[in-house]
């Protein structure tokens, strides 16, 4: 799992294998799936206001 996180935009991008990416934003949520499992969070909540 990697995710590309853009501060400008305010978004992240999310690669799994065998998938196509995922562009998240705002209330989209980030899930850590079977690497961070349990963790999960909003895109604005990476960001700062």
């Amino acid at each position: 799992m990697v995710w590309l996180v853009d501060p400008e935009a305010r978004s992240l991008e999310m690669h799994l294998p065998d998938a196509a990416p995922q562009m998240l934003a705002g209330d989209d949520l980030v899930e850590g799936g079977a690497t961070l499992p349990g963790f999960r969070a909003a895109v604005r909540d990476f960001f700062p206001d």
